[in-house]
């Protein structure tokens, strides 16, 4: 992480699986969060542990939180989580908000036939809230979510079924090559984004790079080439060696 922030990586992300189920991970914060020049420091939950771990994530110096919400019915829920329990979901974003992380990201990924009604519920739950919003069109993830392409609600469908009930005004990509398609509304509360992977691809403007748990770096997450650092790092590279690498 150090080696990425000192050849201009100013923001790091922490993903999974699920963070939160890591021993120790506020000591992992706390490191990250002290590399100089690291700008923003984020986590991407679930949410089902935030709640009694976010007191001590803040205090080791994590900024904001991404927290994946699909549908604000509880059975709903459930189904698309196959076990997860929304009230803990809901009480970890609310520990969020108290703690003071900001901004806090909801992520919401619409699956056809099963939560594309839940699109307007949850606008309306993050303005009332003052969560930002992010929609994500259901894609392929290796083929262990069955994807089909009649599974899919395009970003075009969800903006208009917003549209309908709140006029909004598109303000682009953050930066010019961040996922989301973001929008303002209008009436000035809030602002919503749509991650387009299937109908919108952005690979031409994508700067990410991921680290994957066994060690390899990679240029995006469905890449089928990675790059052992893992092993540089073991063997005793220079720090030097690594950033040539």
């Amino acid at each position: 992480a150090s080696l990425f922030v000192g050849l201009g990586v100013e923001k790091i992300r922490l993903t999974g699986g699920e963070p939160l189920v890591r021993q120790n991970l506020d000591k992992l914060v706390a490191k990250l969060s002290s590399i100089d020049g690291l700008k923003d420091l984020c986590l991407t939950t679930n949410g089902a542990l935030l709640a009694e771990r976010v007191a001590a994530l803040k205090a080791s110096g994590l900024k904001r939180v991404n927290i994946s919400v699909d549908s604000l019915d509880p059975e709903k829920f459930r189904t698309m989580t196959k076990r997860g329990d929304l009230s803990k979901v809901l009480e970890g974003i609310f520990a969020a908000k108290q703690h003071g992380l900001h901004p806090i990201k909801l992520n919401a990924v619409i699956e056809k036939g099963l939560n594309e009604d839940d699109i307007l519920s949850l606008v309306e739950f993050s303005r009332a809230n003052g969560f930002a919003l992010r929609f994500i069109e259901y894609m392929d993830v290796g083929n262990s979510n069955d994807w089909t392409s009649g599974k899919l609600v395009s970003k075009k469908e969800i903006i208009e079924k917003i549209k309908a009930r709140y006029p909004l005004k598109e303000v682009g990509r953050a930066g010019g090559n961040a996922p989301s398609v973001d929008y303002e509304f209008i009436d000035g509360l809030g602002d919503v984004g749509v991650i387009a992977s299937v109908t919108e691809p952005f690979c031409s403007s994508c700067t990410r790079v991921r680290l994957t748990a066994d060690g390899k770096i990679v240029t995006c997450l469905f890449s089928g080439i990675g790059h052992d650092v893992k092993g540089l790092l073991r063997g005793g590279a220079s720090d030097d060696e690594i950033s040539k690498f």
